[in-house]
């Protein structure tokens, strides 16, 4: 009997992660997209093209995370970071608390 309880357990226990693994997944493909330099040409973007922030009627704030100076955006409970870095720019936009997405970047590297 108990071998049965521990088998079934293992069993839950690798259904669960296996469930996790799939919508981890799925929010990384549904949520985070990225282009290649090629992409951007294709969408009309250049090298020369700076990055256009939208600030009205928002709170905005530069801050600094592990020594990167960024802009932090929140406007309509989205929260936006940007900051650049060797001549490329970067931002992580989510509906999450801006601590949240703080601790995000700092996971950057």
């Amino acid at each position: 009997m108990k071998k049965e309880v521990l088998i079934i357990t293992i069993i839950i226990i690798l259904l669960v992660f296996v469930v996790g693994l799939c919508l981890n997944v799925f929010i990384q493909r549904k949520f985070i997209k990225t282009y290649t330099y090629t992409e951007l040409e294709n969408r009309g973007y250049t090298a020369q093209d700076g990055v256009h922030i939208d600030t009205e009627n928002a709170e905005v704030r530069n801050i600094d995370i592990n020594e990167k100076e960024c802009i932090l955006v929140v406007k309509n409970n989205i929260t936006r970071v940007y900051w650049t870095s060797n001549e490329m720019a970067f931002f992580v936009v989510g509906n999450i608390d801006e601590n949240e997405i703080i601790e995000i970047i700092k996971n950057i590297e």
